[in-house]
């Protein structure tokens, strides 16, 4: 079977009906660079998120550094509720998050690109495509060539989103999504306390091999599952 190309599909095929393919830059009010400052511990300034802040999707906003600004920059540069920050360079190129809910008074580093948006886009809805395979193909096609991985801001802006016109289509989706992820979470728990009993186990079997008291396996040897007690 022949495969359908990305232009078959940008040309607005095999939607349903309502979706649009559109790129980053229609979408979004702003695409704007970092700001270029040394971090620091002093408590000076606002907090200074950079790439290496955000780890597992999540920052710890105690450890963020700060930085020196002043009051008119800062407006430039600050962070809100909604904002989505991009990593533009190196092995982390691609990578993403989405600022939700109160956070300190914080700007981006300048090896971060902010996405801004209107009310009628969900922010949380672009942050999904973010992590799809359709988004991390894109990042990887503009990124090859180059001595470092990078996608600048206007590559970003060329990044092509499928997205429903109607925003409580997008709340709906968003909704599905993490529904739907948090099975999968719960299977990543199940699968993550399984290994570490099989560790446990392992350990346990290897220990009492050489102390003598493994014997061969008989109706009246205990279960294996019992070494681990």
């Amino acid at each position: 079977m022949k495969r359908r190309t990305s232009k078959v599909m940008i040309e607005g095929k095999d939607l349903p009906k309502g979706w649009k393919w559109k790129k980053v830059k229609e979408i979004a009010l702003s695409i704007q660079y970092g700001y270029t400052e040394s971090s620091s511990k002093d408590e000076v300034g606002s907090k200074f998120l950079r790439i290496t802040d955000i780890q597992e999707n999540k920052v710890n906003w105690n450890t963020v550094p700060y930085c020196p600004i002043k009051r008119e920059e800062f407006e430039k540069y600050k962070l809100e509720d909604g904002d989505l920050v991009f990593a533009r360079t190196g092995a982390t190129v691609g990578k993403s998050f989405l600022i939700k809910g109160r956070i300190p008074e914080s700007v981006f580093a300048s090896y971060l690109i902010r996405l801004r948006f209107p009310k009628e886009i969900n922010d949380k809805y672009i942050w999904y495509f973010f992590q799809s395979p359709n988004f991390w193909n894109q990042i990887i096609n503009k990124s090859v060539g180059t001595g470092q991985p990078n996608v600048n801001g206007t590559k970003l802006g060329q990044i092509d989103i499928i997205i429903p016109e109607e925003v409580l289509t997008q709340h709906h989706i968003v909704s599905e999504i993490k529904s739907r992820l948090s099975v999968c979470d719960k299977m990543e728990e199940s699968i993550a306390t399984s290994l570490q009993q099989a560790d446990l186990l392992r350990q346990s079997i290897l220990r009492k091999a050489f102390e003598g008291k493994l014997l061969t396996q008989n109706p009246n040897d205990e279960p294996a599952i019992l070494l681990l007690e």
